[in-house]
Parts: structure tokens; C-alpha cells; sequence
């Protein structure tokens, strides 16, 4: 799709970044339903996207926490 070498790192380091914010989205929709969320207006919809954001990474970093024995 490109004539950059196939172990050019720019196109890589693109690629990833792009997808980890779109895994973020894909899973904000998934388990906040952010896509059918009605906001009335913008700051009522910033406010609630960052405490979606919020709670998402607290759960991500509950989920991924070592439990010692």
C-alpha cells in the first residue's frame, strides 16, 4: 500500500496510535453507550465523556491489578 520500506517505523508508530484511541471509543461505546447518549449541550456532553473517561481507566487499572496471595 505504500513504497516505504516494510520496516519503516513512522507508518507504524501512525497505525498504533490510531488504534489504541479507536479500542478507547470502541470500548467507551460498548460499555457506556456513549453513541446513545442524547446531550443537550456541549459542556453537559464534555462532562460526561471525562467522567466516562474517568471511570474507564479506573476499571481498566482495577481489571489489570495483581492480587497477592
Amino acid at each position: 500500500m505504500s513504497s516505504l520500506s516494510a520496516d519503516a517505523p513512522y507508518p507504524g508508530n501512525v497505525l498504533r496510535k490510531h488504534w489504541s484511541i479507536e479500542s478507547i471509543h470502541w470500548s467507551l461505546d460498548c460499555n457506556f453507550l456513549q453513541n446513545r447518549i442524547k446531550r443537550k449541550t456541549l459542556k453537559a456532553a464534555r462532562n460526561l465523556d471525562a467522567l466516562q473517561r474517568i471511570a474507564h481507566e479506573l476499571f481498566s487499572l482495577w481489571r489489570g491489578r495483581q492480587i497477592n496471595s
